[in-house]
């Protein structure tokens, strides 16, 4: 240490030092994660199908990747950004955009891209709110509820700030336990309110 240090002070010259290469720049990519962000890349040429949206948790089909309005000969890929444009990491959720030989297309929809390949549907942008610093997805939420006792379907919208949950009970489910039970599956802060209804 005392050998460095007058070296320094008498102005010696210091030995070179090898070049380092940026952290960011190295690729820690997993086999299948690269080949999974190879796929998302990859263009479609397929035209957009005219099936339903696809709902929360839907394990997306590459013929599911077009956006409507776009010319489905036209050679693109896909990525899935996050508010401020950057690429999101693996299981994150962002949203979906098309890239173009004019620029990225918004698609409207979240979607997270897993190590597999797969490209998991997280809903439409505008059914996400952050609440207490963490996000909420209103068709999450909906998923969730449906799978509780004595519930058929859920669907869930945001009312301002509130989060609206429509459920329909099974036959003979009592409306006090899915309503008390809905109301605890949803994260804390939605401020939820439950609507029921029967089947006919």
């Amino acid at each position: 240490m005392a050998r460095r240090t007058v070296r320094h002070v008498r102005g010696a010259p210091r030995k070179p030092r090898h070049a380092a290469t940026p952290l960011t720049e190295v690729d820690h990519l997993l086999p299948e994660e690269a080949e999974a962000a190879a796929l998302l890349a990859r263009p479609r040429t397929s035209s957009a199908p005219d099936a339903p949206a696809p709902r929360w948790g839907d394990v997306l089909s590459p013929d599911q990747l077009t956006v409507p309005g776009l010319d489905a000969s036209e050679p693109r890929g896909y990525a899935i950004r996050d508010a401020l444009g950057r690429a999101t990491g693996f299981t994150q959720v962002g949203e979906l955009v098309a890239r173009t030989a004019s620029g990225t297309v918004a698609t409207g929809q979240l979607a997270a891209l897993l190590p597999d390949g797969r490209v998991v549907a997280h809903g439409p942008v505008e059914g996400r709110r952050q609440v207490y610093g963490r996000h909420v997805e209103a068709d999450g939420v909906a998923h969730d509820v449906a799978l509780l006792d004595g519930v058929e379907s859920c669907t869930a919208t945001w009312e301002g700030r509130r989060l609206a949950l429509t459920v329909t009970l099974t036959p003979g489910a009592s409306e006090a336990d899915v309503a008390r039970a809905a109301k605890q599956t949803a994260p804390s802060g939605t401020r939820p309110v439950v609507h029921l209804s029967a089947l006919v």
